[in-house]
C-alpha cells in the first residue's frame, strides 16, 4: 500500500471516528429541565429583603424515565420558612399526587427543596402552594402552576 493510500485511509477512519464521538448522544439526553412558574413571585413576609419565589424546575426522565424531579429554591437575607405543597396530576387519568415540604430561605447552599422520583407519565399538571413564616408575618405565597410532557 503506497504512503498517499495510507493517509487518505487514516484521515478517513479519524474523521469517521470524530464525528462519532461528536454526534454521539449522552447518557442524559432525553432529561429535561422545564421551569414552570418563572413569574410567580409574591411578598417577602419579613417585610424587607428579596421576593418569595414560589416557582420550580422539573426535571423529566431523570433518573430513570417515566419519573420527575422537582426542585426550587428562593434565597433571602432574613430567613424565613415555608411550608410548600406540591400536586402532580397526570392529566389522562386525573391520578394525584401530593408532596408536603418545609424549608428555610437562607443566602446559604441548603436553602430550597428537592422531590425526587415521582411516577408519571403523559401530560402532567404541576401545583404548587406555599405558606411563609417570616419575623413579623405569616402569609400564602402565590399558587404557580405549569404543565410538562414526560
Amino acid at each position: 500500500m503506497s504512503m498517499k493510500k495510507i493517509a487518505v485511509a487514516t484521515g478517513i477512519v479519524s474523521a469517521a471516528l470524530a464525528s462519532t464521538l461528536v454526534t454521539a448522544p449522552t447518557a442524559d439526553a432525553a432529561s429535561r429541565i422545564i421551569s414552570i412558574g418563572n413569574n410567580c413571585y409574591g411578598a417577602n413576609p419579613n417585610y424587607v429583603g428579596f421576593p418569595f419565589f414560589g416557582g420550580a424546575n422539573v426535571t423529566t426522565n431523570a433518573p430513570w424515565p417515566g419519573q420527575i424531579t422537582i426542585n426550587s429554591d428562593s434565597k433571602d437575607v432574613l430567613p424565613y420558612t415555608t411550608y410548600t405543597t406540591v400536586r402532580v396530576t397526570t392529566l389522562s387519568n386525573n391520578h394525584t399526587q401530593t408532596f408536603r415540604r418545609t424549608w428555610h430561605h437562607t443566602m446559604g447552599d441548603n436553602s430550597g427543596y428537592m422531590i425526587s422520583g415521582i411516577r408519571a407519565t403523559g401530560r402532567v399538571k404541576v401545583t404548587i402552594s406555599a405558606i411563609n413564616v417570616g419575623m413579623f408575618q405569616t402569609q400564602r405565597g402565590p399558587t404557580c402552576s405549569g404543565i410538562v410532557r414526560v
